[in-house]
């Protein structure tokens, strides 16, 4: 699915292009419980402007065995402030905040807490964001429009191999 109109459209075609592949996503999930074992909760943090994307990702995420979602915020100072206190495993962060920036809370992590996996679910895909993101550390880049089942993958990944977790 490709998005052709204009900016005005856009945030209800990413709303349904998001929501069509997190229904992707969902039967996939239940063959993974079906094969899973008790291993240890990853507590992923989201930073998200939309409270409808916040919404469908913790749907998304609520279906792979072994992930919680322990905190959501809205914006960069308040993110910061939370991963501070919450110290998740994973951060799953949009870069373009409404006030904000994603960026920065993705240098904090890496800077502050080098053992939390940084994930980016951004609609600003440019070559320059996705070379700025990797100099920050994130460890994976997706696109919203096109790369919900990949960031799906990757934390379904993240769980079954989340006994080697260090939670020190």
């Amino acid at each position: 699915m490709r998005f052709t109109g204009s900016l005005t459209a856009y945030a209800a075609f990413a709303d349904s292009a998001l929501w069509l592949h997190l229904g992707s996503c969902r039967h996939r999930a239940k063959v993974i419980s079906e094969n899973s074992v008790n291993r240890p909760m990853i507590n992923v943090v989201l930073v998200e402007d939309s409270l409808r994307v916040r919404e469908s990702l913790k749907q998304m995420l609520s279906e792979i065995p072994g992930v919680a979602v322990s905190g959501e915020f809205e914006a960069a100072e308040e993110a910061i402030e939370g991963i501070d206190r919450l110290r998740p495993d994973l951060v799953i962060i949009d870069i373009g905040l409404q006030a904000s920036n994603g960026l920065d809370v993705l240098g904090h992590v890496r800077s502050t807490h080098p053992r939390i996996e940084s994930m980016v679910f951004s609609d600003r895909t440019g070559a320059e964001y996705r070379k700025r993101v990797s100099r920050l550390g994130a460890t994976h880049f997706f696109s919203k429009i096109s790369e919900t089942e990949k960031l799906y993958n990757a934390v379904a990944a993240m769980s079954v191999s989340a006994e080697g977790i260090d939670r020190a």
